[in-house]
């Protein structure tokens, strides 16, 4: 094999531009590994942190549904889509209570 005028053999070149890109993929796995621990670390600051008194909050049970209840001043908090759930659970017994169908 002959010499480049860079100085290596063709040989030499595919190995380097095959580690290269070796090197490459994997900086950018380390990345979003590095990156999706920075957002989790950075959830569990506030996570069940009540926005009102900073008390911390347990998940309960109201009607089947998962909702979050500060420790210290008793407030509700709901998630996404939870207010519509505990608002047909609360009209089914409403019917069931006034008989209606």
């Amino acid at each position: 094999m002959s010499m480049t005028d860079k100085g290596y053999n063709e040989l030499e070149r595919i190995f380097h531009e095959r580690d290269a890109a070796w090197l490459a993929a994997r900086r950018e796995a380390l990345n979003r590994e590095r990156q999706a621990l920075k957002e989790k670390s950075s959830k569990g600051a506030f996570w069940m942190i009540c926005p009102k008194c900073g008390g911390q909050m347990k998940e309960e049970s109201l009607h089947g549904v998962m909702i979050d209840r500060c420790g210290s001043c008793a407030g509700i908090y709901l998630d996404r889509g939870e207010f519509e759930l505990l608002a047909r659970a609360q009209q089914g017994g409403l019917k069931r209570l006034f008989g209606a169908s």
